[in-house]
């Protein structure tokens, strides 16, 4: 009995558990969150594809100093004009750029190695063309 009863807190706890999801704006707005972890989508979401013409940022800046890192964990952009740019800092002036990422490739940015930033915050951002979408990233 003393089992069953553990065995169901248990659960009910890890059901109650929720991950952050965070949408990459798609009106050329930024969003910030100040969460130390978390998923990170297009506008299509988890399992949508995202639309034409998206461009947005977002900033990922935990409280403190520490390293924030992104790491893909799927890939698939439509055309090699559909992109994303990482900077390491909060927005682009006086950012450090990381990377540009596009393209509909077997692989992951940075090889599915996280992408580091050493400033205590990232921004990222989605661009989109008029022409074509895909199933996006989850990062």
């Amino acid at each position: 009995m003393m089992k069953r009863v553990l065995f169901l807190l248990l659960v009910s706890m890890g059901l109650s558990a929720q991950t952050t999801i965070v949408s990459m704006p798609i009106d050329g707005s930024t969003d910030t969150t100040t969460e130390c972890s978390g998923v990170l989508v297009d506008g299509g979401g988890i399992s949508g594809n995202y639309t034409s013409y998206n461009n947005g940022y977002v900033v990922i800046n935990p409280p403190g100093n520490d390293t924030v890192s992104l790491s893909f964990t799927n890939w698939n952009l439509y055309h090699g004009s559909d992109f994303i740019q990482i900077y390491d800092g909060v927005g682009l002036s006086g950012s450090t750029y990381l990377g540009y990422y596009s393209g509909s490739t077997s692989t992951l940015p940075n090889s599915g190695n996280p992408i580091q930033g050493s400033s205590g915050a990232l921004t990222i951002r989605f661009y989109t063309n008029y022409y074509g979408n895909s199933s996006g990233f989850v990062a």
